[in-house]
């Protein structure tokens, strides 16, 4: 809410009201419209265009948040208004907006329709199919933020662009599901690296004997940081084509390598390492796939992942520091390395073919090689992969058919069991025959079996059954009830344990429903909840919009394997919290964090080794606790080169308290924090804040930022500021490399002059203090997020009862989860 409202406000309430009159309209009318009409609109609000509630329910987010900060004593700023003024002024408004979320209601319901967002697109097709990872929400345009969730139903929008993408993507599903072709061999497949094309070739050519970039040592070849190159990726010769679990050895080792430059391979020695090395297994694109160590003996390294088909690998060498060593055997050098030996691949590791994706279009029909003589026309082209890129697949033997004796009986069973899938409910009368007769006539026109069914398969994944919630106003149908809590905790469709209970009619029971949720809380797809929930709440989809400037942090430079690890460590504590039912203050004041031993590095934490996170407990006088100093936050908080105490405190106000302060005047300037040491961001915010219109707002969110200033654009501790300009000489280095940044200003973190708060340790006693509203913010985010709809003015007493409740467990997560799926707006629409 702009900062003029203020002036409105105060000359809103002392105007006099006419009897009989609206008062917040007469008051608006006769004080107002001077500053906020066509002419002027300060604040960018225009009163003359803002009708009253009831006249445009659209506008209703914009009175809540002047209901709101009233109601709070937070407007005007310069100014309290009186008990009797303020309670006048949002009586009134209070009892004009119930009125008008109240006659929407009736009609329309709390939530409107809604569809699939893409996210939860995928995971419907990918649950719908059984196929465990699909791409194919990226084909799909973004979809619309309100109030930072993407899954808000008055915010969405349906155009032909997207129909045309929808249609694409159903196709490319339907296309990644079918297995037209023989059952694909398991192979094994191991790659030597000395015979590799990559330490070999160049441009196409083979290297001559010992120009390799690479070191060869006996067996092993020896990667180090590739020349003028962030992290080596160390490119495999091979991609295999099926999609589908991979298991995956490589015989590797850590080494310090000591090279004298002699130009013999016999006088290179590989010495024990001196660091815990990481290496993981990524596509060029940058889709990290799986980290591991890399053990000090040599032995061989094994997991399993997932592949698209078709994806090219690489090696990527995580913990190897910025060095440039020379290319050859003749130059000296030492330094740390990866030796690696082989790597190789096994796969697919099939259970059954076909596999369960083509079974659930085609059950047990048979597969027969098509020829001409069969009067059919020619199949579409058999595809493989499950990634937005697959390819044509071209085997002996093809192009293959489905077979059915009885065409017009095979297609009505296959598609009623699939539609129910895909509706999430029973069938009515006559829809089975209105797909089924798209199918029909392509037979009619003599195509293929699966041809024919892929039209009537791909008309009712774009029906507005699947692509839309199906609810009605009043208190939701088992059914309707199942998809709701399903689409909560999975981000997909309901299971056939779900949809079982929603069948007896169990579901709408109270103890049913929370043993319901219990069951999918204890679900690996409730990961899904997880890392879309605390994505778009604590904005870490954005983790890689931002690269930590080189001078200035050379220690950050493409340091993936951190910035992984970051997200992972946000993700495994909420599961944590989830899991344990840990109460909000954990969201500010953990006694525990989840890490890994880089995370360990960057946060000083000794003794931890190995990439996978575990839980650690944190020393008494430990500064991390919570979400709000875990690496991840404070990164997305910054803009790589600097650090704001402004964005960092309006993102604890707004995403941990629920207070967000409205946006600043069009006059109020910007804070650049300076790189070159001359001014500190306090100097500068000191000078800010003598305009008025700056201050009142600034006095919420600097105490909080400044907290938070003891912590850098990655995340890791700090007592000064880096410049590269003025300051003092840094003697460190990087790799081989010297550091060329200056010790700048020292870190000042405490509250701005005339608060008393200071560091970490005032922040979380300011949100302990208020802990209520902490809980309150997060079940507020979680009824918008669970029934995408946001809160409105008639929900609040449900908050309130959703917190009481909670209270005697300190606002558990997991209780407050409980809270958010038995309360009446979740059961409603």
């Amino acid at each position: 809410m702009p900062h003029h409202l203020a002036h409105l406000l105060v000359l809103a309430l002392v105007a006099t009201v006419l009897p009989g009159a609206d008062p917040v309209q007469a008051l608006i009318k006769a004080n107002c419209l001077e500053c906020h009409d066509a002419d002027v609109a300060k604040g960018d609000l225009r009163l003359d265009t803002l009708k009253p509630v009831e006249q445009d329910p659209a506008g209703m987010a914009t009175w809540m948040k002047i209901q709101a900060r009233v109601a709070e004593g937070e407007m005007p700023p310069k100014k309290k208004l009186g008990a009797s003024d303020s309670a006048s002024f949002t009586s009134a408004l209070e009892k004009q907006l119930l009125a008008a979320d109240g006659k929407r209601r009736k009609t329309d319901g709390r939530v409107p329709l809604r569809r699939l967002n893409r996210v939860e697109y995928e995971h419907t097709l990918e649950d719908l199919f059984a196929i465990h990872a699909m791409e194919v929400k990226e084909i799909l345009p973004a979809d619309p933020l309100s109030g930072g969730f993407d899954n808000i139903a008055t915010v969405q929008e349906l155009s032909y662009v997207q129909i045309g993408r929808y249609l694409e993507a159903t196709d490319h599903a339907l296309g990644a599901a079918m297995a037209l072709r023989p059952r694909p061999e398991t192979r094994v497949l191991r790659q030597k690296l000395q015979d590799s094309k990559m330490f070999n070739e160049k441009d196409g050519k083979r290297l001559p004997e010992g120009k390799s970039e690479s070191r060869y040592v006996d067996e092993w070849v020896v990667l180090t940081r590739q020349k003028n190159n962030a992290q080596g990726q160390w490119l495999l010769d091979d991609s295999m084509p099926e999609p589908g679990f991979y298991r995956f050895r490589i015989r590797c080792r850590g080494v310090e390598i000591d090279c004298p430059g002699s130009g013999d391979a016999k006088d290179v020695k590989l010495l024990p390492p001196t660091v815990n090395h990481v290496a993981g297994l990524q596509i060029p694109e940058g889709r990290f796939l799986h980290f591991f160590d890399v053990p000090a003996q040599a032995g061989v390294v094994e997991f399993t992942i997932w592949l698209h088909g078709t994806e090219r690998l690489s090696l990527f060498c995580a913990t190897l520091d910025d060095r440039n060593p020379p290319e050859q055997l003749t130059k000296a050098y030492r330094g740390p390395g990866i030796a690696v030996e082989w790597v190789e691949q096994e796969g697919p590791l099939l259970d059954q073919w076909p596999p369960e994706s083509h079974r659930r279009l085609f059950g047990d029909l048979p597969l027969a090689k098509w020829d001409r003589a069969s009067g059919l026309k020619e199949p579409r082209q058999a595809m493989i992969g499950t990634s937005v890129q697959p390819r044509a697949w071209r085997g002996p033997g093809g192009p293959f058919m489905v077979v059915s004796k009885d065409p017009e009986h095979d297609s009505a069973r296959l598609l009623r069991a699939f539609m129910e899938r895909a509706f999430r409910r029973p069938l009515e009368e006559g829809e089975v025959q209105r797909y089924q007769a798209l199918a029909l006539a392509a037979l009619t026109d003599k195509r293929c079996f699966q041809d024919a069914m892929r039209l009537a398969y791909q008309a009712v994944l774009s029906a507005p059954d699947f692509l839309f919630l199906r609810e009605t106003p009043g208190k939701l149908d088992a059914y309707a009830l199942a998809a709701r809590l399903s689409y909560f905790l999975w981000r997909s469709m309901p299971d056939e344990s779900l949809l079982k209970q929603a069948r007896s009619g169990a579901l709408l029971r109270t103890e049913t429903l929370r043993s319901e949720t219990e069951r999918m809380l204890n679900d690996r797809k409730a990961g899904r909840l997880t890392q879309d929930f605390t994505d778009q709440w604590l904005d870490l989809a954005r983790i890689y919009d931002t690269v930590p400037d080189r001078q200035l942090y050379p220690e950050y430079f493409c340091d993936n394997h951190l910035i992984e690890s970051q997200l992972q460590e946000v993700r495994s504590y909420f599961d944590e919290l989830v899991r344990a039912d840990l109460g909000t203050r954990h969201l500010y004041a953990g006694d525990f964090a989840m890490i890994n031993e880089r995370l360990a590095q960057l946060y000083g934490i000794p003794g931890i080794t190995g990439t996978a996170l575990r839980k650690v407990a944190l020393p008494a006088d430990s500064p991390r606790g919570g979400f709000i100093t875990q690496g991840g936050v404070l990164k997305v908080t910054a803009n790589g080169t600097t650090t704001s105490p402004v964005k960092r405190g309006a993102f604890i106000i707004d995403r941990i308290l629920g207070r967000p302060a409205p946006p600043p005047p069009a006059d109020a300037g910007s804070i650049e924090p300076d790189t070159r040491g001359t001014v500190t961001i306090r100097e500068q915010l000191d000078q800010h804040r003598a305009n008025a219109a700056c201050a009142s707002c600034h006095q919420r969110i600097d105490p909080p930022g400044f907290a938070l200033e003891s912590f850098d654009v990655m995340g890791a501790a700090r007592t000064r500021y880096r410049s590269n300009g003025k300051g003092e000489e840094v003697k460190l280095g990087v790799g081989v490399r010297n550091v060329r940044f200056r010790q700048g200003p020292v870190v000042d973190n405490g509250a701005p002059t005339g608060d008393s708060a200071a560091g970490m340790a005032a922040l979380r006693q300011l949100l302990q203090k208020d802990e209520a509203q902490v809980a309150r913010n997060l079940i507020t985010r979680l009824i918008a997020y669970a029934t995408s709809a946001p809160v409105t003015i008639s929900d609040q007493p449900q908050v309130e009862l959703i917190l009481k409740d909670a209270r005697a467990r300190k606002f558990g997560l997991r209780t407050l989860i409980h809270g958010v799926v038995q309360s009446e707006l979740f059961r409603s629409k």
